[in-house]
């Protein structure tokens, strides 16, 4: 997902906001994938209310509070790694 996010780098500008996930934030800054100006990329910030202030959609994994940001600010979402019909819980428990 996030290398199809960069391929839209020279239309639009991304902010990629990953977390404590320092691990992949250092496998990305390595990545020539994410070298171009209009790419961001950051670890834990506390400044993430301004980034969706000023941001015209927030891709994000569904729950927690990122998506209770999101909708508080009137972000659309597109949600990455959809949660499991419950069915498909269901069957992977048994």
């Amino acid at each position: 997902m996030n290398e199809a996010l960069a391929g839209w780098s020279d239309k639009v500008q991304i902010v990629f906001c990953l977390g404590k996930n320092e691990k992949l934030l250092g496998e990305m800054m390595k990545d020539s994938t994410y070298s171009h100006p209009n790419i961001s990329l950051t670890g834990f910030t506390r400044e993430i209310d301004k980034l969706m202030e000023v941001s015209d959609l927030l891709v994000t994994k569904p729950g927690g509070m990122t998506c209770s940001e999101g909708l508080a600010k009137g972000i659309p979402m597109l949600f990455h790694h959809p949660l499991q019909s419950a069915q498909s819980i269901i069957d992977m428990l048994e």
